[in-house]
């Protein structure tokens, strides 16, 4: 039993022995670049007239937002310029 425990004992310093002054190269880490992705946008711009008057060619003082009818004579409002 001592010629065994002698063995065990002897194997076990020689592995650490043999293990312990062994370094391991550690591997560096891969540098990692942030990837920045910018979605292209698009801008639409919508052009909006400005508002257009309309009114009566016999009666210039009626005017109106919409076309339609004088209502002192009944012809059709005409954009006004």
């Amino acid at each position: 039993m001592k010629r065994i425990s002698t063995i065990f004992i002897l194997a076990t310093l020689a592995w650490v022995v043999g293990c312990g002054d062994e370094k391991v190269p550690v591997q560096p880490k891969p540098e990692v670049t942030p990837v920045v992705t910018i979605a292209p946008t698009t801008v639409t711009t919508k052009m909006i007239p400005a508002a257009t008057k309309y009114t009566c060619s016999m009666h210039p003082e009626v005017v109106s937002d919409k076309p339609g009818k004088c209502p002192t004579c009944g012809m059709d409002l005409v954009p006004a310029k």
